[in-house]
């Protein structure tokens, strides 16, 4: 397979149909077109030639679009022209033209499609618009026409971000030799065709080069804050500009270290990326800045911690730059992705790099993972679907990291019981990862690989997959037991947590008789989905009470002499009969 360039999920949302395609995976090919592989599979499915060459935006629905500006005149008589090529009209029935993608139809003066081909070579069908600019041939700058103007950036069905000349590079000139100190104007068009304001100008702002040997580049584009963003090379300044008018809103922001001037895995950049409304930048120096696109304030910073710490990149002696060199990778779920890379690594490589995840908002550190991604220009990562996917020279391995499957189990005993006796309730939660299924994994842990807490989940995976010293500080997860009992009622009876075999326990004394039914709850953590268990045990009443047993007397006569006591009673009562039958017989007449 090629090289990636870019991912296709289409969405699709009309009457026929509600939700995204299959996702696939594009690969330019020689620069004169794609292939669409199964994203899934990698199963190669078709060749596109002839992608036309613009600025790319993603569509609403997660189309890609290419948008560009193109002069059908010449140097003294420009006939500019807008257009927007939309990739998901190659499908949906709405492509009728040839196999191949075809060329850029001619202008079309009322901005609207007329229909039909002319001969085989476009389809009009494929392009979202093809609009005159009138205002652009009359523009000019430095006293001459425009001939040439470049699409920085662009938000859908708003705004499109162009500039006519050339962005100082007065400083680059040491390296390069070709120094411009030239004004240049910053162009916004409307790309909003509801509002009839599509093609229009919006605003115009042209710009004198700042003082001194001073490179200025392009950093980006804020749809949250509506800013665009300039950087100067030589002094590591970032500069904000309004969407709405143009003009200068803040900065230059305060220097970054100094060895971010070597901060880009290319010339003529300096490594930055946008997301959130804030800036995040970080290079040679190890330290991640995070500015705000509104106002320039710096927020936070990461890596200049005391050294140690959870926001530390020093390195000792094991860089000759003090710190690590750290540089973002990917942006998502609020999560900033960096990793330990350089220009060109010795051998061997030095110790302690690591790949982090850092809270996008906050800039505290999520977690860390030994690993060292590649050089420049070979750096291995990437970000879908909740997962981290990186490569790690240390060990030659592709690591994919995120929230993983977790098993609760549970077990009641006795399983009969009476009431006012101790039930014991116990089980485990395990990590059910495909990684400790693995071989070695899975020999170190035979019994499987206990849950741990977010808060040793660094340390813990580590001496998982990374023959790292088996942490001394591990702290499990909590597990909450609840039962339903003969009554139908529902309780929490207790919130236990997980050792490092990843067991618990809880002793509990059930009040009633019946079936009780028992569930184990894990609620899952950042770093583990939630996942339960049930079992059930049953209550007896306790045995009946027997009756009393009559105690014997004791210190009476003999058993014999008890015997003839007896005897003479029976006599005296026998005697005592027959004198009142006698006195009975008497009173008769």
């Amino acid at each position: 397979m090629p090289a990636i360039s870019f991912a296709y999920v289409y969405d699709a949302e009309d009457p026929n149909q509600h939700g995204v395609w299959p996702p696939m995976i594009v690969a330019s090919v020689g620069g004169v077109g794609w292939e669409f592989f199964d994203a899934f599979t990698g199963t190669a499915l078709f060749n596109m030639t002839n992608p036309p060459s613009g600025t790319a935006m993603m569509g609403p629905n997660g189309e890609y679009l290419s948008i560009s500006l193109h002069n059908y005149g010449n140097a003294t008589v420009p006939n500019w022209y807008m257009y927007e090529w939309n990739s998901s009209m190659l499908w949906d029935n709405l492509y009728s033209g040839p196999s191949t993608t075809p060329t850029l139809p001619p202008p079309i003066t009322n901005g609207a499609w007329t229909g039909g081909y002319v001969g085989t070579t476009y389809e009009p069908s494929l392009y979202d618009f093809n609009v005159s600019l009138p205002w652009l041939n009359t523009a000019t700058l430095n006293g001459a026409l425009i001939g040439s103007i470049t699409v920085s950036a662009g938000i859908q069905g708003d705004i499109l971000l162009a500039r006519a000349g050339n962005l100082p590079s007065a400083g680059e000139d040491l390296f390069f030799g070709a120094a411009s100190a030239t004004p240049y104007t910053w162009y916004g068009i409307g790309l909003n065709q509801t509002s009839g304001n599509l093609g229009a100008e919006l605003w115009s702002n042209t710009l004198q080069p700042p003082a001194g040997n001073i490179t200025v580049l392009w950093a980006g584009i804020d749809p949250v804050n509506n800013v665009f963003v300039e950087n100067y090379r030589e002094t590591m300044q970032f500069v904000g500009f309004s969407l709405a008018t143009g003009n200068q809103i803040w900065g230059p922001t305060p220097e970054q270290a100094s060895l971010d001037y070597y901060g880009s895995d290319g010339s003529g950049s300096i490594s930055d990326a946008i997301a959130y409304g804030n800036i995040y930048s970080s290079a040679y120096a190890g330290i991640l800045y995070c500015y705000s696109t509104l106002t320039g304030d710096l927020l936070w910073t990461y890596g200049n911690g005391p050294v140690g710490s959870d926001n530390s990149t020093n390195a000792g002696v094991e860089t000759p730059f003090g710190n690590y060199p750290t540089f973002v990778n990917a942006i998502g779920s609020g999560v900033i992705y960096t990793v330990t890379t350089e220009h060109t690594e010795e051998t061997p490589i030095f110790k302690g790099a690591v790949s982090r995840a850092i809270n996008a908002t906050t800039g505290l550190q999520i977690w860390a993972l030994s690993d060292y991604v590649g050089e420049f220009l070979t750096s291995s990562y990437a970000i879908a679907d909740g997962f981290s996917i990186m490569y790690n020279g240390y060990d030659n391995q592709v690591y994919s990291v995120g929230q993983g499957p977790s098993q609760t189990t549970v077990n009641a005993g006795p399983q009969v019981t009476t009431v006012g006796d101790n039930v014991v309730i116990s089980g485990t939660v395990m990590d059910i990862s495909a990684g400790t299924k693995q071989t070695e994994q899975a020999g170190d842990f035979p019994n499987g690989v206990p849950v741990s807490s977010d808060a040793s989940m660094t340390a813990w995976m580590g001496y998982v997959y990374q023959q790292q010293p088996m942490p001394t500080n591990f702290k499990g997860v909590p597990v909450t037991l609840s039962v339903l009992d003969s009554n139908g009622n529902y309780r929490t009876i207790g919130t236990t947590t997980t050792d490092p075999s990843g067991r618990y326990t809880l002793t509990w004394t059930p009040n009633i008789t019946g079936n009780y039914t028992v569930y184990a709850n894990f609620a899952g953590t950042n770093g583990y989905w939630p996942s339960s268990d049930e079992t059930s045990f049953n209550v007896m009443s306790a045995p009946a009470t027997s009756a009393p047993t009559a105690t014997p007397l004791t210190g009476l006569a003999s058993s014999a002499s008890l015997e003839y006591g007896i005897v003479a009673v029976i006599v005296v009562i026998v005697i005592i009969g027959a004198v009142l039958a006698l006195i009975m017989l008497r009173k008769k007449p």
